[in-house]
């Protein structure tokens, strides 16, 4: 007789219970380019927000609307009760007089902005004023303190590019010069040592000029050196020496530099660092005046990037990317309930796939190094086996690994017709209690076939599962459980088509496995839209199953949240849902009777770890208010 399934979760769960207590977890943003970024002295931190992600699997690019704080140790997401809508190639400043961001217009989906916000306690605000420059991208910004207004200048609309000049107070736009030097892809910055904004930009030649604004109007420098390539470079005040850092860059020729540049007052000085962060464009750049180092993050080399630079007297240092196990989609995510553990394997982001090995307890990530590790394991699938106490992992060459909380155990390839195509990735797998096996469904080929292959490991080998007449048709990323109630496998949606030769079709369709045989739970009257990628995991404690986001036949990413109960779909409205993403991990954590979401992928990678019981979604490991003025280098 097969025990029940809250039976067995109490089971488990009374081996290892433990209190979360919030720490800080770093992690670091997903790879963007044309975002913005300056410190926040009231904070002690680097505030980045927004920019572009690279084109996903449609060729659709997202402007991002995520917030982060650079550390000095590493960066921090922060979740602001508000925010302004994704965009890219906005202004940003620090007002340091009111101590705090000043946000201006950009782009959204091809559609220029001109709203105004502040960034103040960890909080956006849109300011309501009575009048602003009208809507345009790739405009230069910068603060004067002693004249106590953030400069405008240029830009680019729907028309072209813009010369006029305006000056913000805190509460209104003032346009002070309706038209100025011919400048095009501008950079704005104040010259702290010398109480001056300085401009960098291409001119009516298509060479670099350079002014300072005076009391009448903007007045041309002439330097005998100069930056060459200027086009979506960034420039920061750097006050530990007195100059203007300038780096990166693209020619009017559409050439890139690598160029780092420093500006004493009189000239340019071309830096040749020992290491640089190479050819980058649409970088975000700012100067930590705490720890007295100017950092680079992002931009563009070849594909957006999410590397992280330090740069100091004239030497530039790769910043590890450390914390959390960082942005990621497609990871292997299983709680481990005899240790209390959630545990991660592997998935991808833009720059790169993983090879991993992470678990999760009491708030903390912490990267497990155990003899055996799978050093590769493409797009991995697999599940808890509760009968065997090991996780169990399966790549996308039909390999397997187990993890019995100690050491990976790898088994041997097997012939062909006796174990799953070895050449396919985003399949199913789910552990059935019934017939203690890990069942292995569906996937799609590097040949970019969808297959409907049924197989189940029992530890030993792998058996092929008969297709009856009625089974659901080939595809990939679809939903699959054990449903306790029935003590049916389920599987509910992905993407595919029954033929070769058919059209691709997002499904919306469910079945139930017995052990023999597949139905189509046609009877279900309401159920999620059709959808593919959507987070879920069963609810040990009530048997009830939870469905998350996906991707619909519209292409879009999804955020709302479904409950299977054994008979219906009920749709849950929480207030603070996570944003919409797909693949994710999502696991049931025993010990805390929480759901665990980890990554996932919308435009962008996240990295950010959620948790939703009874009292709604929340951010695990809040950041602390850090004041360390005065402290040195990290």
């Amino acid at each position: 007789m097969i025990p029940s399934f809250r039976t067995i979760a109490v089971a488990c769960a009374a081996l290892s219970i433990q209190l979360l207590i919030a720490v800080p977890l770093l992690a670091y943003p997903t790879s963007r380019s044309n975002a913005r970024m300056v410190f926040d002295e009231s904070l002690d931190r680097i505030v980045l927000f927004g920019g572009v992600s690279d084109p996903d699997a449609a060729e659709i690019r997202y402007e991002l609307d995520d917030t982060w704080e650079w550390t000095g140790l590493g960066w921090i997401q922060i979740f602001p009760a508000n925010s302004p809508s994704g965009r890219s190639g906005h202004g940003m400043v620090y007002d340091s007089n009111r101590r705090q961001v000043i946000l201006f217009g950009g782009i959204r989906e091809g559609v220029f902005l001109n709203d105004t916000w502040s960034y103040q306690k960890r909080n956006w605000t849109e300011l309501a004023v009575p009048s602003a420059p009208p809507a345009r991208t790739q405009t230069g910004l910068a603060f004067d303190p002693i004249r106590d207004r953030v400069v405008l200048f240029g830009g680019i609309d729907g028309a072209g590019p813009r010369y006029d000049t305006w000056e913000f107070d805190g509460t209104t736009w003032t346009q002070r010069f309706a038209a100025g030097p011919s400048v095009q892809a501008v950079n704005l910055v104040y010259d702290e040592a010398r109480g001056e904004v300085l401009m960098l930009g291409f001119g009516s030649q298509n060479t670099t000029e350079m002014y300072r604004l005076t009391a009448t109007a903007w007045e041309r420098i002439t330097p005998e050196d100069i930056p060459p390539c200027v086009s979506f470079s960034a420039l920061a005040y750097q006050k530990h020496n007195g100059t203007v850092v300038f780096v990166g860059g693209q020619c009017f020729n559409g050439a890139q530099a690598d160029d780092t540049w420093e500006w004493d007052g009189t000239n340019w000085e071309d830096v040749t660092p020992t290491s640089n962060p190479g050819s980058v464009l649409g970088h975000a750049l700012a100067y930590d005046r705490t720890r007295s180092e100017t950092i680079l993050f992002g931009g563009t080399f070849i594909g957006a990037t999410n590397t992280t630079y330090r740069y100091r007297n004239g030497k530039w240092t790769l910043v590890p990317q450390t914390g959390d196990p960082g942005p990621r989609s497609l990871p292997l995510m299983e709680y481990d309930p005899v240790r209390g553990v959630t545990l991660m394997y592997g998935g991808l982001n833009e720059s790169r796939e993983f090879y991993d090995f992470w678990q999760y307890q009491s708030g903390r990530w912490t990267p497990i190094v155990a003899e055996g590790t799978p050093s590769s394991c493409s797009y991995p699938v697999g599940a808890w086996d509760a009968n065997r106490n090991r996780l169990v992992m399966v790549c996308s060459d039909a390999r397997v690994h187990e993890w019995d909380g100690e050491t990976w155990r790898a088994f041997d390839t097997f012939p062909t017709d006796r174990q799953p195509r070895a050449d396919r990735r985003f399949s199913s797998a789910v552990y059935d209690p019934s017939s203690r096996r890990v069942l292995l469904f569906g996937g799609y080929t590097f040949g970019r076939d969808y297959v409907n292959e049924f197989w189940a490991w029992d530890g030993t080998s792998w058996t092929q599962l008969a297709r009856n007449r009625t089974a659901p048709d080939s595809r990939s990323l679809a939903s699959f459980f054990y449903d306790p109630s029935s003590q049916k496998i389920i599987l509910y949606g992905g993407i595919g088509r029954r033929r070769a030769t058919d059209s691709v079709k997002r499904y919306g369709d469910m079945w139930s496995w017995d052990g023999s045989n597949w139905t189509e739970m046609t009877t279900v009257s309401l159920k999620p839209p059709a959808r593919y990628g959507a987070q879920t995991r069963t609810d040990l404690m009530t048997g009830r199953t939870m469905l998350f986001g996906g991707k619909d036949e519209r292409e879009l990413y999804l955020n709302d949240q479904w409950e299977w109960n054994g008979t219906s779909w009920v749709q849950i409205n929480e207030p603070n849902r996570p944003s919409a993403r797909m693949n994710g991990g999502l696991v049931f954590d025993l010990a805390t009777q929480r759901f665990i979401m980890y990554g996932g992928f919308a435009g962008r990678y996240f990295s950010e770890t959620r948790s939703y019981n009874a009292n709604g979604w929340n951010v695990e490991g809040p950041p602390p208010v850090s004041r360390r003025r005065g402290a040195s280098r990290p």
